[in-house]
């Protein structure tokens, strides 16, 4: 299937802090990317395709351009973002990967880059978590959304968008026993 964008360099320009200098060409690397990553697994291999099918042969109904519009273009704006900030100080050459300075600014430290992604990243994920919550409470407009999958490849749409990447810390019972109360999972005695 060929690629079709659900977003524009354009779109990202007007609506987020990404300023109207930085190069289409540049940006547009990372949209497919994006959307490939993170759009597919939240709507499934299915609706994705069929929004994709849409855009190419220009037969999108009225429900999936509000879909697109109202919730796909918002989450993914900001994944591209995601992909693109780590980029935005370095360039590939022929000769080495360089990083940007100009005489008007100064590149940002990785600590900052990293607070600025992981900002982006939770912004990302609610609104993907928007289009997870839109296509329950609508799911008899998108049928595509429930279909089975019918290959490897194919991916059932996720419904928790927040990805994880802290410490797990197990929740734990207290249960009470005639010798002594106990933590359950560890066994530890308090």
């Amino acid at each position: 299937m060929a690629n079709a964008a659900f977003i524009t360099t354009k779109y990202i320009k007007d609506n987020s802090p990404v300023l109207g200098y930085v190069s289409d060409d540049e940006l547009k690397t990372f949209i497919q990317p994006a959307q490939d990553l993170n759009l597919e697994r939240v709507l499934g291999t299915k609706l994705f395709k069929r929004l994709k099918e849409g855009i190419i042969n220009s037969n999108l109904n009225s429900d999936e351009l509000i879909l697109l519009r109202e919730y796909v273009q918002p989450a993914l704006m900001y994944w591209v973002i995601y992909q693109y900030i780590l980029w935005a100080n370095y360039k590939m050459t022929n000769k080495a990967v360089s990083k940007q300075n100009s005489d008007n600014s100064n590149p940002s430290e990785q600590y900052e880059v990293n607070y600025l992604k992981s900002n982006i990243s939770d912004w990302a994920e609610y609104y993907s978590q928007r289009i997870t919550d839109y296509l329950k409470d609508n799911f008899n407009l998108y049928p595509q959304y429930y279909e089975g999958i019918s290959g490897y490849e194919d991916k059932y749409p996720t419904s928790e968008n927040y990805l994880f990447g802290g410490l797990y810390i197990p929740k734990n019972r207290i249960i009470d026993t005639p010798e002594k109360t106990r933590w359950d999972s560890w066994n530890l005695n308090w």
